[in-house]
């Protein structure tokens, strides 16, 4: 997100604009400020949530939504739990992790798919990751045209191991149970999200900069 000027209670008697020669840099700036990109990493390790809840939009600030589906209908979203099974903290790991269970984790009705919708395109992701048995739970990628960029097969232990994809510019992801009714579990969800500048059309930029081309001309007659 980009925040032009940023100046607050400002006048222009706080603001000298000279145009003539190396200062017509300073409207040359302005004008590249709008063609700017920003990003930023997040984690998500769930440790802010109570035991039990349901995780939805409750990321959405942070650019991450969860949902989950079991027989393509979309159902309660994924809870947090604690680590039931294999307790011992690891890879810095603290007590809650996300599960495809979508009620209580005393119940546990399994989800057969978890899906992570990021707000805007994200791209170093990273999870840790619990199969809880033998069975390996996967992954798959896609780009905001729904495009499949990348399969992630997890083989792991039946403990916390580190997951990583390869792929930039994901839009969202999903994740499969291997077999009906398997528990499974991410934590320490890591993230890029890549926010890009909408990139006006050249006669809006041409607009802005004579607008402003005015405003310090106009200042520069006064103090004349």
């Amino acid at each position: 997100m980009i925040y032009f000027f940023g100046i607050k209670n400002a006048s222009l008697n706080s603001i000298t604009i000279k145009i003539k020669g190396i200062k017509m840099k300073k409207i040359l700036l302005s004008i590249l400020m709008l063609l700017s990109t920003s990003s930023h990493a997040t984690l998500i390790d769930f440790d802010d949530l109570s035991f039990n809840t349901r995780v939805s939009n409750q990321y959405m600030p942070l650019g991450v939504l969860f949902s989950a589906y079991e027989n393509d209908i979309a159902v309660n979203a994924p809870i947090v739990h604690d680590n039931w099974q294999n307790s011992s903290d690891v890879l810095g790991r603290d007590d809650m992790g996300l599960s495809n269970c979508y009620d209580t984790q005393a119940s546990c009705n399994r989800a057969d798919v978890m899906r992570i919708d990021f707000i805007d395109t994200a791209s170093n992701i990273s999870w840790l990751q619990n199969n809880e048995g033998s069975d390996d739970p996967f992954w798959q990628l896609f780009d905001d045209t729904d495009t499949l960029i990348e399969t992630i097969n997890v083989n792991g232990p039946s403990s916390w191991f580190n997951v990583a994809a390869a792929s930039s510019n994901v839009s969202y992801m999903l994740g499969f149970q291997p077999r009906d009714n398997w528990t499974w579990s991410i934590d320490n969800l890591q993230f890029t999200i890549d926010e890009t500048a909408v990139v006006p059309e050249p006669s809006t930029l041409a607009i802005f900069a004579l607008s402003i081309i005015g405003l310090a001309s106009r200042r520069f007659k006064k103090q004349s």
